[in-house]
């Protein structure tokens, strides 16, 4: 069975220490990925996430050299089908905004092959890039990108699935 996306959802701009949203999952062999984009206030993260009650577990957070953005990427194999209620709570009250991707045919004991991050030092440096190679033929990328900027370029071979200023 091969990787196929299902659904997408966003929080929409927040200013609090915590807030939720709906997301609808389907399909089988599913896997749900939040990413949380924060303008940050240096040592602030992600305390916690849940979908439909259920703890989500993180990937991986990745920082600004000022501290200015922060990113987090969550995820939880398996989750529940229909709509459910992504809840998302910071460590203080943040300007930040979260999105929820979910995806079928995914390998449920190993659903993350690699996963790398990037920053750029500051404004006006150069962009921050990954690059990442996968093992088996048919793996997704998600990614998800913090700037105080308001250019972000889309990668030819990226499909933008939410985009909330």
């Amino acid at each position: 069975m091969a990787v196929a996306f299902d659904a997408t959802s966003n929080s929409g701009y927040q200013t609090a220490a915590s807030y939720n949203w709906s997301h609808t999952c389907s399909g089988s062999n599913r896997i749900l990925i939040v990413g949380v984009s924060m303008l940050s206030v240096v040592g602030s993260s992600v305390s916690s996430i849940t979908y439909n009650g259920v703890a989500l577990t993180k990937i991986r957070s990745d920082a600004s050299v000022s501290g200015a953005v922060r990113t987090e990427l969550w995820r939880l194999v398996n989750p529940a089908t229909g709509a459910n209620t992504v809840a998302v709570t910071l460590s203080a009250a943040l300007d930040s905004i979260s999105g929820a991707q979910s995806f079928t045919g995914v390998n449920q004991t190993s659903p993350i092959e690699v996963n790398a991050g990037a920053s750029a030092t500051n404004v006006g440096a150069a962009d921050a890039t990954v690059d990442l190679t996968t093992i088996n033929d048919g793996e997704m990328v998600v990614d998800v990108v913090a700037t105080n900027d308001t250019a972000i370029t889309i990668g030819a071979s990226q499909t933008q699935r939410w985009n909330v200023s």
